[in-house]
C-alpha cells in the first residue's frame, strides 16, 4: 500500500468480498497501511459475494487517528431497514 502510494501519488481504494472469510481485518490491514477507501456493505447485505459490514470496521477504527466519523447506531438502523427490503 505504501509502496504503491508513494509511486502513484493517488488515493488507494480496497475493494474485497466476503468470500474469504476475512475482508473486515484485510480493510483493517488495508487501512493501517494507508488505504484511502474501502468498500462495505451494510450488515444486512454484506456476506458471501459482498463486500464486508462497515459496523464492524467502524467499531475497529472507532477513537483511532482513523476514526469513520460513522454512527453504529445509524448504521445498524439503515441495516434493519434494508433488511426489510430484502424480505420483500
Amino acid at each position: 500500500m505504501k509502496a504503491l502510494k508513494e509511486e502513484t501519488g493517488l488515493p488507494i481504494h480496497f475493494h474485497t468480498h466476503e468470500t474469504s472469510g476475512i475482508p473486515a481485518a484485510s480493510a483493517l490491514a488495508a487501512i493501517n497501511a494507508g488505504c484511502d477507501a474501502v468498500d462495505g456493505a451494510l450488515d444486512a447485505m454484506s456476506g458471501l459475494t459482498s463486500q464486508p459490514n462497515p459496523s464492524s470496521i467502524a467499531a475497529a477504527l472507532a477513537s483511532s487517528e482513523r476514526d469513520t466519523g460513522l454512527s453504529l447506531e445509524w448504521l445498524y438502523e439503515a441495516s434493519m431497514y434494508w433488511e426489510g427490503v430484502r424480505r420483500r
